[in-house]
């Protein structure tokens, strides 16, 4: 057996916080642990994690520049101007474009919309001269924009303002002069969570564009709460977000000064005998305000106060919650397919959204479901590894086949009929992305051999000719897998090269890129995969000053690499029981990663090569309590030999379900193995 160069990290387990979810939550032991692995220690943390709130979503009026793209949407709806949606052709992309066009459309606008193909990343001026021959005065971009300086530049040139949406790291040259720049990676922003993809980000904005409509808007706001002991608590408040807040002992509290300080479009108070009592003694309530009184409830105090008037807001607000059930589905799908982390906020969105697409009411979204559903062989759920290994690729197909505005459509459509032809031409096209694939890496395997030292080499920098564009970031991952580095992937045309990066754990390879921005054309993208154009005549240079920046902050146990095992576990604990308990961590993926576990001294039982020619290894494996237990190994065909039959092996595995005949089965999907 071929032993694993990887190492196996077990993780830390924290036994008293597992023993206490299994007790107080009815989780089964080896959920429990993955829980407390993933950094939970209170039954009130375990609980938020299992059922997330949306209470917990932070307010989009924290976001830099929120207030004039408000102000600027407003007044081109009032003006009945033309807006353009401008997106980008991967699934965030395209869901970011679905969100802002169906706000907009629910606003009684009918805004134009492009999402690029053949022109690549970002605005490209011949498209903005396109549309400025057809009137439009206001450009939105969703998951794109914040590179684009000198675009935005002629936009602005042409009479064209321009409200940019984006989640990408912002160029070290700085932010556009745009009328907004909404973007959480600001170097100035104040939001909390740094990490929206682009379709979350564009679903802030939509989010304040309603809101602003709503009753509470743009209005001052003060709370005021009484304990029993005499203290005045109060906070002023507007939008949402707290400006200011005060305690003081109602006996120094002048009429005056509290009149003063309350001198606020709406008062909110407790009723309750304590604030009561000291209104009275301050000289009674400001006339000139609104004033609400709450009735009395278990607040302890004004912040309370304040949750549980909006938490009110909230559940009575018909038309902000039909917003938010309508636009989550396509929040998650984005938000999973495009890697974020699956913490805090994202984890909010893609639970809550996640819920609501197997339930969409959107004619594209139900058949987008029904049919890759159909293939996934499952029935009623659907799991973040659906969205990623099925719907994702499929969605991403069109924008890699020059067609992106297909996948828009799909997303946008409420025409059963349009859609089911839509999903027609998308599996067509999905069909042609594999056979590229599969023709692009045979291309590029033999030039990472001729043009990298493998052994010296800490990224690998490949440039190729007479290659079709498309699928250039998917066969840099496979290489980046391949090797354990980053990986520089770049297709040749005429004077200039565009290509793909990606990376591995600990490498920010935007970082690097903008350490060698002077010799870039553009770039742009996240810490763990970017795009970039560059004169070819720059690729040498550019290949030795990555080196040298890659061998100061990439170490040789990087490159080996690693993987985190959750448990170990018997055969005998392996159960469709233990699957299902799994799925309430849902959903899986980027800082929330799919449970892996390790099985020991386990010994193969029988051995079955699958697909046509043999791709895959299907096996059955035993452990010492006499427990078989199915396996499979994806793409392990040709290592059918590694695996004798006598010899006892650790497999680090994932717990997944097989479905034939309608009958439901576990069975495990083998990452690794070594010997025990």
């Amino acid at each position: 057996m071929i032993a694993s160069p990887k190492l196996w990290n077990h993780k830390d387990l924290d036994r008293e916080a597992a023993a206490l979810f299994t007790r107080e939550l009815g989780l089964l032991a080896p959920t429990a642990q993955v829980l407390a692995n993933r950094g939970v220690r209170s039954v009130a943390e375990a609980q938020a994690f299992l059922c997330p709130d949306l209470a917990g979503l932070h307010s989009p009026f924290l976001l830099p520049d929120i207030f004039p793209a408000v102000a600027r949407i407003r007044r081109a709806i009032d003006a009945g101007e033309k807006i353009l949606v401008y997106g980008d052709r991967d699934v965030d992309g395209v869901t970011a474009l679905s969100v802002m066009i169906r706000m907009l459309r629910a606003l009684g606008v009918d805004p134009l919309w492009y999402v690029p193909s053949d022109e690549g990343y970002g605005l490209h001026n011949p498209v903005i001269d396109r549309f400025a021959e057809q009137g439009v005065s206001l450009i939105i971009t969703v998951d794109c924009g914040i590179s684009a300086a000198g675009e935005i530049d002629h936009c602005t040139s042409l009479g064209i303002d321009v409200i940019v949406t984006d989640h990408h790291e912002p160029p070290v040259t700085g932010i556009p002069r745009a009328v907004a720049v909404i973007d959480p990676k600001r170097v100035d922003s104040a939001y909390p969570f740094k990490e929206l993809a682009g379709c979350a980000v564009a679903f802030k904005l939509a989010e304040a564009v309603m809101q602003s409509f709503g009753r509470w808007y743009g209005r001052d706001m003060a709370f005021v709460f009484s304990d029993a002991s005499g203290i005045v608590t109060a906070l002023k408040d507007r939008n949402g977000i707290i400006s200011e807040t005060v305690a003081v002992q109602d006996e120094i509290v002048t009429p005056a000064a509290f009149r003063q300080w309350a001198d606020t479009d709406v008062l909110v108070v407790m009723q309750n005998s304590a604030t009561l009592a000291t209104l009275e003694k301050m000289g009674g309530r400001p006339v000139k305000n609104q004033t609400i009184t709450v009735p009395e409830c278990s607040c302890t105090d004004v912040r309370q106060l304040r949750q549980q008037f909006y938490a009110h807001n909230r559940e009575n607000d018909l038309r902000m919650q039909f917003f938010r059930d309508s636009q989550l589905d396509a929040v998650a799908l984005g938000t999973i397919a495009d890697m974020v982390p699956l913490s805090g906020e994202n984890r909010i969105l893609a639970w809550y959204g996640m819920g609501r697409i197997a339930h969409s009411a959107k004619a594209g979204m139900k058949v987008l479901i029904e049919r890759c559903q159909e293939k996934t062989k499952n029935e009623t759920i659907v799991t973040a590894k659906t969205i990623s290994w099925t719907i994702t690729p499929l969605l991403n197909a069109a924008g890699r086949r020059g067609k992106a505005d297909l996948a828009a459509e799909l997303l946008l459509t409420d025409d059963v009929y349009r859609a089911h032809d839509l999903m027609d031409a998308l599996e067509q096209l999905n069909a042609e992305r594999r056979k590229l694939q599969t023709k692009n890496l045979a291309s590029f395997l033999p030039l990472v051999e001729e043009q990298c030292d493998l052994v010296n080499d800490k990224i690998l920098v490949i440039a190729a000719s007479g290659m079709e564009h498309g699928v250039t970031g998917i066969i840099a991952s496979q290489i980046v897998r391949t090797y354990g580095r980053p990986v520089v992937l770049l297709i040749i045309d005429g004077d200039n090269a565009v290509g793909a990066a990606r990376s591995i754990a600990g490498f920010d390879i935007v970082g690097a890129f903008n350490r060698v921005s002077d010799i870039l054309v553009k770039f742009g993208g996240h810490t763990m995969a970017a795009g970039l154009t560059i004169a070819v005549e720059k690729i040498d240079e550019l290949k030795s000053r990555l080196q040298t920046i890659a061998r100061q902050e990439i170490s040789d146990a990087q490159i080996v690499g690693s993987i985190d095992i959750d448990a170990v576990l018997k055969p005998a604990e392996i159960s469709l029981a233990l699957v299902q308990d799994l799925a309430r961590l849902e959903p899986f993926g980027t800082g929330n990663p799919f449970p892996l576990f390790a099985v020991s001294a386990v010994r193969i039982r029988e051995k079955t090569l699958l697909g046509a020619t043999g791709t895959h290894l299907k096996m059955k494996i035993s452990g010492t309590d006499g427990a078989t237990v199915p396996a499979i190994g994806w793409n392990w065909g040709d290592r059918a030999d590694d695996f004798p039959a006598d010899t006892p092996m650790s497999m680090a595995v994932q717990l997944d379900t097989n479905v034939w005949q309608d009958k439901r089965s576990v069975q495990l999907i083998i990452l690794d193995v070594k010997e025990a």
